[in-house]
């Protein structure tokens, strides 16, 4: 429902009661509209004794759009979006990509036809213009969701849409004719409106019209750290995002095409002069405003925060704060990144990621390493809440009540790795020790109280070990008889549901049709195939990860 004109007025009248007493200012500045800048953003800096809020807006000649332009960034302030956590939240970001980071790849290569998902995900840490972007949009969904409505979303659309438009002769006179025909000049124009319009589709963007894996919206009701997760771990939408935004477009994922996508992403032979790969990612970038590997800018950026009027542009600005700027020292030191062996950050958390190719080589170490990965993800979990009176009730700050947010780490034992092992007679019983031997290690050093259960199949259930201690040493499994390992998937679906692993073991020596029956049905688990014997498992097996060894391991 669109929310009255006192809803903003109160809201004003709120934000500037709190943030313009008890040692802040809010500082409200109105400037001409540019082209080349936002129709509004916020940031926050410190001065001896105060600390500085600035609200800029640009109006358009639309009372009650321009009043909700004011109210999107006062909702950034009052919701708590330029408190100290963009560090603590970009630690969580690459440890969410750290512990899922096969099955990423996998689902955004798949999801956009590309071959370059890895080096996407290094450039969501490693790159501040992508790094920045992300956690706005994160933001922007809070703020569009919790302060305006979608009908206010809606209209504010259209109404700068018109103004933009509006504004420009050149482009009106531009928009339909032939751009081979243009003058660097002219095109020039035209990019420079029409990434305007990008820019701020971009800022009114909805959760709704993201959409998951299984195609349903985004939920309205999270958080800004909830979001930004959310985003992760569907990247695709963002790129889908950009995409339709590019072909005028509102944004919403779920109406990109295949074609859209292989065009926006090909970018044409690079051979024959296209772009191609992730540079075609950075074409699409600044087609929509966001010019790549350009992040706060520093210096210039505390030279213009006493009057935003002497900047050209405050699109590095928007949702600017010492806790971005600690951020970027951090990413620029290397002590977040996506780049390997940088260790810890203080906060404990992980912040730095590990190179598998770095370490061991061993395929049956590093098999058993992506398993424990996805595990990973299923048992440990980071909960980022707002605390509205953390800071009143310590006696830190009893003046206003201002929103903090904190990270708590959970561990959950009841998701289980289930290890079917084929004991028929062609097993080699020192693989199958050696195999249970290191996941046992590697669960234990995730954490206390996670167990794992065994399955003995061969042409029938052999035996069933349940919650084994991986502190304890693997119990022995006898080996020998027939293989029909169907029933035994089809025993372990009837028993586990899909929060738990699957990890099969065998020779793959027996009748593949049927182990593709059962799990075609079985959309959703995660289901591992450890093949080892005298040659190569190489048919795809539908929902089925098949690592390949030889019996020399």
């Amino acid at each position: 429902m669109k929310k009255p004109v006192s809803y903003f007025d109160n809201l004003e009248e709120l934000v500037s009661f709190s943030y313009q007493n008890f040692g802040n200012s809010l500082q409200y500045y109105v400037r001409e509209f540019k082209v080349d800048s936002p129709l509004g953003y916020c940031y926050k800096y410190s001065s001896p004794g105060v600390t500085i809020y600035n609200v800029v807006t640009s109006p358009i000649g639309k009372p009650h759009t321009d009043r909700r332009i004011k109210a999107h960034e006062l909702g950034h302030i009052t919701l708590g979006h330029l408190s100290g956590v963009h560090e603590e939240l970009d630690s969580r970001v690459l440890w969410t990509i750290n512990n899922d980071r096969a099955n990423l790849i996998e689902g955004i290569n798949k999801s956009l036809g590309i071959d370059y998902a890895d080096k996407l995900l290094n450039r969501v840490i490693d790159d501040p213009q992508l790094n920045h972007s992300l956690h706005n949009i994160a933001m922007d969904f809070e703020v569009n969701q919790q302060i305006l409505s979608s009908e206010d979303v809606e209209e504010m659309e259209n109404d700068i849409s018109e103004f933009l438009l509006s504004i420009d002769p050149l482009y009106q006179s531009l928009k339909n004719v032939d751009k081979d025909s243009l003058t660097e000049e002219q095109k020039k124009a035209l990019e420079d409106i029409q990434k305007q319009m990008a820019s701020s589709k971009i800022k009114l963007m909805l959760p709704e019209r993201y959409h998951l894996s299984d195609g349903s919206p985004f939920p309205t009701d999270l958080t800004y750290p909830e979001y930004l997760i959310l985003i992760i771990k569907n990247l695709s939408e963002f790129v889908k995002m950009l995409v339709s935004i590019k072909n005028g477009g509102s944004g919403d994922t779920s109406e990109v095409t295949e074609e859209q996508l292989k065009e926006a992403l090909s970018g044409g032979d690079p051979g024959q002069g296209g772009s191609g790969g992730m540079t075609s990612l950075d074409d699409l970038l600044d087609a929509c405003g966001m010019s790549p590997g350009q992040g706060n800018p520093g210096d210039k950026y505390k030279g213009c925060r006493e009057d935003p009027n002497q900047s050209q542009s405050g699109k590095s600005f928007d949702h600017g704060s010492e806790s971005r700027d600690e951020a970027d020292k951090s990413r620029e030191k290397g002590q977040i990144s996506a780049k390997p062996g940088t260790g810890c950050g203080s906060s404990g958390g992980a912040s730095g990621s590990l190179d598998a190719s770095q370490g061991p080589k061993d395929p049956v170490t590093m098999a058993i390493d992506e398993v424990i990965r996805g595990f990973k993800s299923k048992v440990c979990s980071f909960v980022i809440k707002k605390d509205m009176t953390y800071l009143y009730n310590r006696g830190i700050n009893r003046a206003v009540i201002a929103p903090v947010y904190h990270t708590k780490a959970t561990v959950t034992t009841e998701p289980k790795i289930v290890y079917l092992i084929d004991v028929s007679g062609s097993m080699d019983s020192d693989l199958v020790s050696r195999i249970l031997n290191t996941i046992a290690a590697k669960m234990k050093s995730i954490k206390k109280g996670l167990k794992y259960d065994v399955i003995a199949w061969s042409t029938q259930l052999c035996d069933h070990l349940k919650d084994i201690d991986p502190r304890k040493p693997v119990p022995r499994i006898s080996i020998g008889g027939g293989t029909r390992m169907a029933r035994g998937i089809k025993y372990f679906k009837d028993n586990y549901d899909k929060s738990c692993t699957l990890v099969l073991i065998s020779d793959f020596e027996d009748y593949l049709d049927e182990w593709e029956q059962v799990t075609s049905e079985m959309t959703g688990y995660d289901l591992y195939g450890f093949c080892y014997g005298y040659r190569e498992c190489t048919r795809k097996i539908k929902n089925f990860k098949i690592k390949n060894f030889t019996n020399d391991y």
